[in-house]
Formats: structure tokens, C-alpha cells, sequence
């Protein structure tokens, strides 16, 4: 019961629902849900708001209740959700109607078997929609801390040679993948060595090279081509053709700087 109690007593959560109920009311009064079209904007409006507020009271404390009962039992958060729409649904309705009848005494207020249903076929919905949100911000948030996914072509390499990928150079009908560790042979094309870096920063300069963006520890232009020093001490040309994208990379503005002991 630990959660339902943090759950109960945290503000911060519970002015996000009351916020969210409200901006789900205001959206709702101008389409008039459930027959209320007809009735004056200003009722709708009460109405609305008033029911919001009361399912975001019991929905919030409701579904902490359910889900500390559901996760023991490994229940799919989601059916979880939907099961608490259902159950919940009930109490709120109840209220709705009571709210109703006290804000019109006498009216038209709606009893609790036409407002059930009504409310059901709403929480259903919401509750799925909320625990697919709630499903890819936990995969998005467990990606950014496990960190950036190696490219695709570090599963290609020998254990012995996983490390940053510097350069990768063509040799027939091979590919010599430099990384900070070696290099070795690959039999494949350099077009699908470059599409398996998976977007990895760096340029193809050369026919025959694509180089990393920080494997470059100095530049020398000589004309209309220039070459590129890596980091583990190679030179690499590049065309003519490749000088304005990379310069526009920022290879050629790279000073020289003393190149890293690494093996070839």
C-alpha cells in the first residue's frame, strides 16, 4: 500500500491530473457529449467540469489501488487499465449523477445507468491511449540510459577489434574497417559498409575512404583536393568532388594535433 499512500500524498501529480481533467472538460463543451449539445454553453461548461474534476478524484487513488493489486499477480499493465476503467467508472458515475441532481434539482439530470455507460466508453479509451504513452516513454527513457546503440557493422567485427570506428577503406571486393583497436577485412560492398554505420557522423571522401568526423586530427588542403590525417596516424585523400561537404563538416578546419598511439 506504499504506493497508493505516495500516490495520495503527491501534489505535483495530482495538479497534472486536475490540469489534464480541466483541458479534457474545456475540450469537451463545445461538442456537447452524450445529448448535451442542446443545453446552454454555460451548463456544459459546470457539467464538464464537474465530472472531470470528480473522475480525475477517484481515478488517480483508484487506479493506484488496482495496479498495487494487478503487478503482484503479473497482470498486463494494460488490461490492468482497462479493468480499472471499468471498475472506476462505476463510483464515478454515481457522482456524476449526484453532482447533477444537486446542480439541478428537479432538471433533467441524468441517473446512474445512462451516465455508466456514457462514462465507460470514454475511460476505456483514455485508459488504453494513457498506457501506450506510458509504454513508449519507458522504452524511450530505458534507450537513453542503456546510451547510443552501436552501428550495425561493430557486429561484423572480431571481438578483439570492437572499438570506435575510424575509417573505412575499400580493397576490391573488400572493406578494411579501421577502428581505435586495428583493423581488418570484410567481405561487402563500401556502400553497404556505410549504410550498416546507421547515420554514425563522417563523410565519404573518397571513392575508396569514408572517414569519421572524430577521427580527424588534422587537415592539409593542397589545391583543389586536400588530405586527411586520422587519429591513428593514416592519410587520407579527398576529391575534389568531396572538398564542399567537407568543409562544411569541418574536416578541413581541423588543426593538426598529435596523432593517438593506436595499432594499425
Amino acid at each position: 500500500m506504499g504506493g497508493l499512500v505516495e500516490r495520495l500524498l503527491d501534489v505535483k501529480a495530482w495538479a497534472r491530473d486536475f490540469a489534464l481533467a480541466t483541458a479534457f472538460a474545456l475540450f469537451m463543451v463545445p461538442i456537447g457529449p452524450f445529448g448535451s449539445y442542446s443545453e446552454p454553453i454555460g451548463r456544459r461548461l459546470v457539467e464538464c467540469l464537474a465530472f472531470s474534476w470528480t473522475a480525475a478524484l477517484v481515478w488517480s487513488p483508484g487506479l493506484a489501488l488496482v495496479l498495487w493489486f494487478a503487478v503482484p499477480r503479473r497482470i498486463h499493465p494494460g488490461l490492468a487499465r482497462v479493468g480499472a476503467a471499468i471498475l472506476l467508472s462505476a463510483p464515478v458515475a454515481l457522482a456524476v449523477s449526484f453532482i447533477a441532481r444537486l446542480l439541478w434539482p428537479g432538471g433533467s439530470a441524468r441517473g446512474l445507468f445512462y451516465a455508466y455507460p456514457q462514462i465507460v466508453s470514454v475511460a476505456i479509451p483514455l485508459a488504453a491511449v494513457s498506457w501506450l504513452v506510458r509504454a513508449w516513454m519507458a522504452r524511450r527513457d530505458a534507450a537513453a540510459a542503456a546510451g547510443p546503440t552501436p552501428p550495425r557493422l561493430m557486429a561484423r567485427l572480431p571481438a578483439a577489434l570492437e572499438g570506435e570506428i575510424l575509417a573505412l577503406q575499400a580493397e576490391d571486393h573488400y572493406v578494411r574497417v579501421h577502428t581505435t583497436r586495428g583493423s581488418t577485412l570484410l567481405l561487402m560492398r563500401m556502400a553497404d559498409a556505410i549504410a550498416e554505420l546507421d547515420g554514425q557522423p563522417g563523410l565519404q571522401v573518397h571513392r575508396s575512404w569514408w572517414v569519421a568526423r572524430g577521427a580527424v586530427s588534422g587537415a592539409a588542403p593542397t589545391g583543389r583536393r586536400a588530405s586527411l590525417t586520422l587519429v591513428n596516424g593514416l592519410i587520407v585523400p579527398v576529391t575534389r568532388a568531396a572538398m564542399p561537404r567537407a568543409r562544411a563538416l569541418g574536416l578541413l578546419g581541423v588543426r593538426a594535433r598529435a596523432a593517438r598511439a593506436l595499432p594499425l
